[in-house]
């Protein structure tokens, strides 16, 4: 790919043919915390230029593995299979983390409304879904601790 720094782990599916696709779209979504921000032009997407996130927290996908707070998170997502072919898997995360700074205990609706501008192709999204749910309850475990 050549963007991304040697050593960075990048969110893919691969299957008996090679990766999924994956990789043309390991870094859809980041966040310049506390927003959440499309990597790429789109028209109407919340977007800025680089200057513009000088000085401020960058996180994608490959750095919430550094964040205990969100290893549940990626769990659920692993477990529950809401990654199938991995293409939409950063966008997704990146939403769900997101939507879990600001509601930490969302109900299946407005993890539903949260997540309708992410497009999954083979999930049927219900894997997701279960996925933040149970991120959700296992992080409110972990921070009651």
């Amino acid at each position: 790919m050549g963007l991304l720094p040697t050593g960075v782990t990048v969110v893919t599916a691969s299957g008996p043919d090679g990766p999924a696709g994956a990789t043309a779209n390991a870094v859809s979504s980041l966040s310049i915390e506390p927003m959440l921000m499309l990597a790429c032009l789109d028209r109407g997407s919340r977007t800025l230029l680089a200057v513009q996130a000088a000085g401020r927290p960058v996180v994608t996908v490959e750095g919430l593995s550094e964040r205990p707070e969100f290893k549940p998170l990626l769990e659920a997502f692993v477990a529950l299979d809401g990654g199938q072919c991995g293409y939409c898997t950063p966008g997704m995360i990146m939403s769900a983390k997101a939507l879990l700074d600001e509601n930490p205990q969302p109900t299946r609706e407005e993890i539903i409304h949260h997540m309708d501008g992410n497009i999954c192709r083979c999930t049927g999204y219900v894997p997701i879904v279960a996925a933040i749910q149970r991120a959700a309850g296992m992080m409110s475990k972990e921070s009651k601790k």
